[in-house]
């Protein structure tokens, strides 16, 4: 999954979730960097006590993080 989102609706149709929020391209997009992405799926392979030890660990050492959540009960968490 890509973290250019497109018109076409791809996000929509991977998830399921037919609504998101998107925040808007900032003016001047195009003349700088983004860097890298990196995506993380921790319930792939660890418990909930485990993914919010690694969840807290990363906002602490990042400065620009972007969260996907899946309703309104997660978001409230963060």
């Amino acid at each position: 999954m890509s973290a250019t989102l497109g018109k076409g609706g791809d996000l929509e149709r991977i998830t399921g979730i037919n609504n998101f929020f998107k925040i808007p391209i900032p003016q001047g997009w195009d003349k700088q960097g983004m860097g890298r992405r990196f995506f993380m799926f921790p319930n792939l392979s660890l418990d909930s006590e485990e993914i919010d030890e690694l969840m807290i660990g990363l906002l602490n050492e990042n400065k620009r993080t972007v969260i996907l959540v899946s309703g309104d009960d997660q978001v409230n968490s963060f």
